[in-house]
């Protein structure tokens, strides 16, 4: 049974992205630094929900996270939630503004994760832009909705294994990377907007990317976009 490990939490609940601003009050921009620390989990899922804002996620941390998290406007501040047993863990990372929130609305996270375990990567913004830069994860599978603004997904790296890759845009423009060190294939399909690839080849309505010849890792990209467009680069 998982249990909590760490918890630190606003208590805000309402929908994503259902904040209406009222500039009538302003707040000091505040920095906050957060970590979580390894333990013998033997795998990760770390799921992002974030309103409004900008958002980097990457490697580089010996700990299972850390992070520095900018907000002005208290109501911005991340829910950080954790929940570990000895097999799989839990990491939360969610921010949920207030109705009425007003002010400075200030919101930036620049977040690192552990790059040796294997890890399950969601990200779900409803407004902003977001760079991911995962190549270097040892990734399960990653995850990624997109309400308005931009996704730029960097997987470049090399791959440790098979794993799947959904992405959802709504209005903006998803770019996506992929490492030639792996067979990569991808199911894209835009709305209003266009799709663009560099360095893949359409095959029987999907696209294939121009792996190395001894790829053995393979990658599944299922992309979906609404209003807006669509950028596949394997180079």
């Amino acid at each position: 049974m998982m249990r909590p490990a760490y918890l630190l939490t606003t208590g805000f609940v309402l929908a994503l992205c259902s904040c209406t601003v009222e500039h009538d009050r302003e707040y000091s921009t505040k920095t906050e630094h957060q970590k979580i620390a390894r333990d013998k989990s033997e795998m990760t899922r770390a799921e992002f929900t974030i309103a409004a804002g900008e958002l980097t996620v990457s490697g580089g941390t010996n700990e299972l996270m850390e992070g520095d998290f900018t907000y002005g406007d208290p109501s911005f501040q991340p829910q950080i939630r954790y929940h570990n047993s000895s097999f799989r863990s839990l990491l939360e990372l969610e921010q949920r503004p207030n109705k009425t929130s007003s002010g400075n609305v200030e919101s930036k996270w620049n977040v690192h994760l552990n790059e040796e375990v294997p890890m399950d990567v969601k990200v779900k913004i409803g407004a902003g832009e977001s760079r991911l830069d995962l190549g270097k994860l040892n990734l399960r599978s990653v995850e990624v909705e997109v309400g308005a603004g931009q996704v730029k997904l960097d997987l470049r790296g090399t791959p440790k294994h098979d794993y799947d890759v959904k992405v959802r845009g709504g209005v903006g423009e998803a770019s996506i990377w992929v490492p030639k060190e792996a067979r990569v294939t991808a199911d894209a399909a835009g709305g209003i907007g266009d799709i663009e690839v560099h360095g893949f080849q359409k095959t029987d309505g999907h696209y294939e990317n121009n792996a190395a010849k001894d790829a053995q890792v393979r990658i599944h990209l299922d992309v979906k976009g609404g209003i807006g467009s669509i950028r596949l680069y394997s180079e």
